[in-house]
């Protein structure tokens, strides 16, 4: 059973001593996850994306996507070792946080400023659809 009222407790999250780690497979798995996602995101971005704006801006995700896996892998590696001080709960609640700030971020990044890179973006294609352009010189043989 889960008692929420020693998550409010600071020994709860900062005991030097690493207890029983009875999540360790799930979240092996999850930090596992992230990276074949990261895997897969990064091949699809970079073969299948036409859109250069896009892959712009999608190019950074699938990095912090290894980032937090490969950290994410270390912790439940010094938590399996219960090493002290850094298999502390606070170092995975630290983590999550962060991850959590840089998704919404990224996601921010895709919903509000996509749409308004993309239509200047367009713009100014137009515009330089109809721009005079240097004539391309020709070799002398």
């Amino acid at each position: 059973m889960i008692n929420f009222k020693e998550w409010l407790k600071l020994d709860y999250w900062f005991s030097e001593y690493a207890t029983e780690f009875h999540l360790f497979k799930p979240i092996l798995a999850l930090f596992l996850l992230l990276i074949v996602v990261a895997l897969i995101l990064h091949f699809f971005i970079r073969k299948r994306t036409e859109n250069r704006l896009l892959k712009k801006f999608l190019i950074g995700f699938p990095q912090g996507l290894y980032i937090f896996g490969g950290v994410g892998l270390v912790l439940v590696f010094l938590r399996y070792e219960a090493i002290r001080y850094l298999s502390t709960r606070f170092m995975f609640l630290s983590l999550l946080l962060v991850f959590i700030i840089w998704f919404s971020y990224h996601v921010f990044k895709f919903k509000v400023m996509f749409p308004k890179v993309d239509c200047e973006y367009k713009k100014l294609e137009e515009i330089n659809k109809y721009r005079p352009t240097a004539k391309k010189k020709k070799k002398k043989n």
